[in-house]
């Protein structure tokens, strides 16, 4: 048996495929983040960057018991967000960007609506994005900071932090500074991206240093996608643990 499973993987090699043993809490961000907080109660989840709400849908089957704040600026999504949760009390729908500062900026929509950002495409490094996904038009959105709209909202600090907003997570966390500081967010869950997709936009070894400076070190990598060609790794997700989530459960096993 095992000379069989050698000789699969070696023809699946050929082939151009890779075939491994499907092992969840290492594959699969959702499954690691329940597990991690199994013994830890999750009542608040900040869903930065909605889009759809697939992201939303998957924490409240994990965690019956919270509150999940979805922010998404752009209109469109934003409708088909509050759509898909007009019958769900626990997922409150927010139709605002999250940045470094409350007020209003400049969204770029690009022609794939998941790339959409605050940031806009670079000068260089096309080869890193496909032409479709250029920038076709630019509207203002509201923006708002994660600490002001806690603030606004007396809501206590979420166990799980979730960002994809296309390149300015770091902007987003400058706006959560004493969100961050309470010391009481066990998880950030990330995309980071490791080539430049957008002007200004903060690369993985970035956003890695600014949270290590604050108590949150990496766990792992999922997803990740590489450009054709010679390879070049262009993005994936991450989740960071705080000290305390390390301590408690990854230290103690």
């Amino acid at each position: 048996m095992a000379q069989l499973s050698v000789l699969i993987q070696s023809l699946a090699r050929r082939a151009g495929c890779d075939l491994r043993r499907y092992r969840p809490l290492v594959s699969d961000p959702y499954v690691a983040q329940r597990e991690l907080l199994r013994t830890i109660p999750c009542s608040l989840i900040f869903d930065v960057g909605a889009f759809h709400g697939e992201a939303a849908a998957q924490y409240g089957q994990m965690f019956p018991a919270a509150e999940i704040y979805a922010f998404e600026p752009f209109p469109p999504s934003f409708d088909a967000l509050k759509a898909r949760f007009a019958n769900d009390r626990r997922i409150h729908v927010v139709n605002a960007a999250v940045s470094s500062r409350t007020g209003e900026a400049t969204f770029h929509v690009n022609g794939l609506p998941e790339t959409n950002s605050l940031l806009p495409r670079p000068t260089s490094g096309h080869q890193y994005f496909p032409s479709v996904a250029s920038t076709e038009k630019k509207i203002n959105v509201p923006t708002t900071t994660l600490d002001e709209f806690r603030e606004k909202n007396n809501l206590a600090v979420p166990q799980i932090l979730k960002m994809d907003i296309q390149g300015n997570e770091l902007e987003a966390l400058r706006g959560a500074e004493k969100t961050i500081a309470s010391g009481q967010i066990s998880l950030i869950f990330s995309e980071v991206t490791f080539v430049p997709h957008y002007e200004g936009g903060v690369l993985f070894h970035e956003l890695s240093a600014y949270l290590a400076e604050r108590g949150f070190t990496l766990l792992n990598l999922y997803e990740m996608h590489s450009a054709s060609g010679v390879g070049q790794l262009r993005f994936g997700d991450a989740i960071y643990l705080s000290d305390k989530l390390r301590r408690d459960v990854i230290d103690r096993k």
